[in-house]
């Protein structure tokens, strides 16, 4: 704003009245900025006075709506109502608690909320995406693999995945977390993902452990095993590594659980054996529907069995469910009886193994045999014969296959022959291979 006079005309005049002139203007000046904030307020005032208006009958209308769809109950606030007491007689009924109690039973509480019915949340992105590719033909890298990062302090899998999804990871995208040593932690994430997520740990400066090998004895760190020799380690470290592919198979979902089965038994670390059978879905699904159909010839139960029988030159097993080239992992001296192949499995059925100790001081050869259900070995100057009759089998076959044994003075024929002693032991399960009686002769 200009001022009230020339300058010209100020200065004619006697400083005391210039300075009253003065004093005026920036009063008035003053004044003037103040009313002009004033009138901005009383607009912005007005405008949102009318803004609250409308929403507040929109408001009304939603609620009358609500209210007349029958979707949302809309209650107001009301006291407490209670039953008139009688005078009690004295007693239990006079008690201060029994007072209480009964106020309490005939109180009528009306709640005061309103209960806003709850509008669905629009999808993710990821969860589109991942909806997407449920529908996207095939392309790319296949296949999985873990990515090994190192780890300052005991985690764990929430923490990891907790941390990871900080760090910008999609951790929908990760399959399995383990801890193969006590300093690095195993991700399992699809080829696919692998190079991002690379990517995003390197970004943070995390170091990728590519020379990591999970199946180095190093990784043991339980003093247990300190007294076991380096072949012996190796053992048990397949062996964990197995337990720990094994553990991430039962909590994938069906439809990665048996790739991702295929993926381990590539890389040698679980049998074929191990492989989820078939996806299960439904209510009754649970994490025992994804365990391998047999764990009797599994790394960890080889082992247990074994550290019983130091004092053993050999072990017969039958059942195996072995097929073709398949080995059980140890470093005992081995001969199979191949199972036969079940349709539609990854496994065998039947199947009779014979493990020598390194410590057998015999020499141990195989004898060949027509029968499909005898494996016959020799140890120095004995044979052994060892069957398996399944319990299908008819008492015609068994006894045919029993006929087809060669015997002579220094043959041992033992095995599992599913047949059933009756009334000898009280057994009265009946089996078509029924109990039958065979005659040895020399």
């Amino acid at each position: 704003m200009s001022t009230l006079l020339p300058s010209s005309v100020m200065q004619g005049m006697s400083p005391d009245l210039a300075s009253f002139l003065g004093n005026m203007q920036a009063q008035f000046m003053s004044l003037q900025q103040r009313t002009n904030e004033l009138e901005s307020l009383a607009a912005t005032n007005a405008r949102l006075t009318a803004q609250l208006v409308n929403a507040e009958k929109l408001i009304a209308d939603l609620r009358s709506q609500l209210a007349s769809q029958g979707n949302c109950q809309i209650t107001t606030n009301a006291s407490t109502s209670s039953a008139p007491t009688t005078p009690k007689e004295p007693g239990t009924e006079a008690s201060t608690w029994a007072t209480t109690a009964a106020a309490a039973h005939n109180s009528v509480v009306v709640p005061t909320a309103l209960s806003v019915c709850k509008t669905p949340r629009p999808p993710s992105v990821r969860q589109v995406a991942a909806s997407a590719r449920m529908f996207a033909i095939p392309t790319g890298l296949k296949g999985y693999q873990y990515v090994y990062i190192p780890r300052s302090r005991r985690l764990t899998h929430r923490e990891v995945r907790n941390s990871l999804k900080t760090l910008g990871v999609d951790t929908g995208r990760i399959l399995d977390i383990n801890f193969p040593a006590k300093d690095v932690v195993g991700i399992l994430v699809h080829n696919q993902y692998a190079e991002k997520f690379q990517t995003t740990l390197t970004t943070v400066a995390i170091e990728i452990l590519d020379a990591f090998d999970p199946l180095d004895p190093k990784n043991i760190a339980d003093p247990k095993y300190k007294s076991l020799s380096d072949s012996e380690l190796e053992e048990v470290a397949a062996e964990l590594h197995s337990d720990r592919c094994m553990k991430a198979l039962k909590y994938l979902r069906p439809h990665v659980a048996v790739p991702v089965g295929h993926f381990f038994c590539d890389q040698g670390w679980i049998s074929k054996e191990d492989i989820p059978v078939h996806s299960v879905s439904g209510p009754g699904a649970g994490i025992h529907d994804f365990q391998s159909p047999s764990r009797r010839t599994s790394p960890r139960a080889i082992y247990d069995v074994l550290q019983h029988c130091h004092s053993l030159h050999m072990l017969f097993i039958t059942e195996t469910w072995l097929l073709p080239p398949s080995r059980l992992p140890t470093s005992w001296s081995q001969i199979h009886l191949y199972g036969s192949p079940v349709a539609g499995n990854y496994r065998g059925s039947m199947g009779v193994s014979v493990l020598i100790s390194p410590s057998c001081p015999y020499p141990v050869t195989q004898i060949p045999m027509s029968s499909n259900y005898a494996l016959a070995i020799k140890i120095g100057s004995l044979r052994i014969v060892c069957l398996y009759l399944p319990p299908s089998m008819s008492t015609h076959d068994a006894l045919a296959v029993l006929s087809s044994i060669p015997l002579t003075n220094d043959t041992i024929i033992c095995g599992d022959f599913n047949s059933r002693l009756g009334s000898l032991t009280g057994d009265y399960v009946v089996f078509q291979c029924r109990c039958y009686n065979y005659d040895i002769k020399s």
